[in-house]
């Protein structure tokens, strides 16, 4: 038992320390994933499939992102030349639109806006085609950005990284899927905190039922 309490209080120091260090700056993601709820709230749950695979993807291929839905576009980002900016100070360099039927309205001109200033977007799965108001009525077709990629596949494709902002750290194992982090950007320099994940095993599994 005492042995117990002692490697129970040494992993909430570590915790503890952990949670300061990564409280400290702002975050450092420099890509956001619309998460699209309207789409879901029309009963298409199916795109939360994609929304995981492209999570997957991101996380496996070391780029650090960010979720935000509707709210987020109005409430929460401000535009200036080539990001969106949140109120933590965060950038994001480029959008990513996952898989979805429709898009808010008041959304759809915060992401024109970001697009036309120089905003990346990258359309990753099926495209939306229209946009809809709070009420979900009088949808209406999007139109065209203008600095905008689209890659039908819901796979890692050569036009999706070059999509998107080269990851800040570079590991040099080519046996690297299994490594995921994120930062934070401080007055002098840049923290990361790196996570090696390993999938549970067979036996794992079974003994976690």
């Amino acid at each position: 038992e005492i042995a117990s309490c002692l490697v129970g209080s040494e992993m909430c120091i570590r915790d503890s320390r952990t949670t300061y260090l990564m409280s400290q700056g702002k975050p450092g993601a420099r890509i956001a994933m619309y998460y699209p709820t309207s789409t879901m709230w029309l009963g298409n749950n199916e795109v939360y499939k994609d929304i995981v695979t492209l999570t997957q993807q991101l996380l496996t291929h070391q780029r650090d992102f960010d979720y935000i839905n509707d709210d987020a576009f109005t409430e929460a980002l401000t535009i200036g030349p080539g990001y969106l900016e949140n109120k933590s100070s965060q950038r994001y360099e480029t959008l990513i639109i996952p898989s979805s039927d429709v898009i808010s309205v008041s959304a759809w001109k915060v992401i024109e806006t970001f697009s036309s200033r120089g905003g990346k977007v990258l359309f990753w799965g099926k495209k939306p085609a229209s946009f809809i108001d709070k009420n979900f009525t009088a949808p209406g077709s999007l139109s065209d950005l203008t600095n905008s990629r689209i890659e039908p596949s819901t796979r890692w494709t050569a036009h999706v990284s070059s999509s998107l902002p080269e990851p800040e750290m570079k590991i040099i194992s080519p046996d690297n899927d299994s490594i995921r982090y994120t930062r934070r950007v401080m007055p002098d320099g840049d923290l990361y905190f790196c996570l090696l994940y390993t999938s549970p095993s067979p036996r794992d599994k079974r003994q976690s039922r």
